[in-house]
């Protein structure tokens, strides 16, 4: 060994090491890997609550009549305001059981029904524990497929239509954002701190 030379540190075993992970496994803080859930793994887990929601929607679709009955008596002069009113409202509570359904579950056990059946879970990263509810709550609004529709109807009531029209399309690259990321994590998951894995 030379008079001035400094032995070189040993290598780090754990660094590179998410680089060196094969595409469908991703590394959490606590050193666990975890395998990630496919993109269409979950759109069938998707198609599933979206089949739960489409029963809980209609429940409040279905009372539409029955609230326009009590609020609007039946005269073919009703007002047409107070009919969109209505209409909103109730498309308003649909999109509430929607978010409050996604919500709940993810905040509970990590798993919808759908995700549940299909043995796939919402972890939080980099810890991997189940999503806190400020969290799930994020998750579910930014990927509820009812959210956009009263905001675009109300966007031509208001001075912001031009930039609120364009809330379904947005809804859609969210979608499409999980097939081009390396852990499938679409920009919901992103915002939230989150990542689907498949159930071990």
């Amino acid at each position: 060994m030379r008079p001035n030379s400094r032995p070189r540190p040993s290598p780090d075993p754990h660094a590179n090491s998410a680089a060196s992970l094969p595409k469908s496994r991703a590394e959490l803080a606590t050193g666990e890997t975890v395998e990630l859930a496919k993109p269409l793994r979950r759109l069938a887990a998707r198609m599933v609550d979206s089949v739960i929601l489409g029963v809980l929607c209609w429940g409040a679709w279905s009372s539409l009549p029955f609230v326009l009955a009590v609020f609007i008596p039946p005269s073919p002069t009703a007002p047409i305001g107070l009919v969109i009113l209505v209409f909103l409202a109730v498309l308003l509570v649909a999109t509430v059981l929607s978010i409050g359904y996604e919500t709940a579950a993810t905040a509970w056990r990590g798993q919808t029904v759908g995700k549940r059946m299909l043995r796939i879970k919402v972890i939080s990263v980099p810890q991997g524990s189940v999503p806190r509810l400020t969290k799930s709550l994020l998750r579910a609004a930014l990927t509820s497929p009812l959210l956009p529709i009263p905001l675009f109807v109300a966007s031509f009531l208001t001075p912001f239509a031009v930039s609120l029209t364009y809330l379904p399309l947005v809804t859609v690259l969210i979608y499409l954002s999980v097939a081009w990321d390396r852990e499938y994590r679409g920009w919901h998951d992103q915002a939230a701190g989150t990542l689907v894995v498949n159930k071990q």
